[in-house]
């Protein structure tokens, strides 16, 4: 049975994040959807549609959700590391390490970067570097 839609962005925004906590994605991308037709610059829901996306196996839709939010908020840490990763999985390791790089020099103190660097590295062949980047 469909969820009916809130008629407020917030509304529908809530209502996607327990749908998609529940495993009802596709309901959860109408409601986040509907979300975003009233706040199109939104990073939250574009955030919520990245993870739903991907969850779902819609690799392309959410790496252009991450992108969107990554433009609108570069400092999101969860869309970059989640984008990095979404890249590992679509066997595109290369630039999950060009992503990664600059950010790691802009922010050498977060630990997540590196996890996910060094997965990345270790993915390419390099166990090597890895290692030092888990270290």
């Amino acid at each position: 049975m469909a969820a009916a839609l809130p008629s407020r962005p917030h509304d529908a925004y809530e209502a996607g994040l327990k749908l998609a906590a529940a495993g009802r994605h596709a309901e959860a991308i109408s409601c986040f959807e509907d979300a975003l037709k009233s706040a199109p610059e939104d990073a939250r829901i574009l955030f919520a549609l990245g993870n739903t996306a991907r969850a779902i196996g819609h690799g392309a839709a959410a790496e252009n959700f991450y992108r969107r939010v990554l433009a609108r908020q570069p400092d999101r840490l969860e869309a970059l590391v989640n984008l990095a990763n979404l890249l590992r999985e679509m066997g595109r390791t290369v630039e999950a390490i060009d992503l990664l790089k600059p950010n790691i020099e802009a922010r050498p103190e977060i630990p997540e970067l590196w996890l996910t660097l060094g997965s990345a590295c270790r993915e390419s062949g390099d166990a090597e570097r890895a290692s030092l980047f888990y270290r």
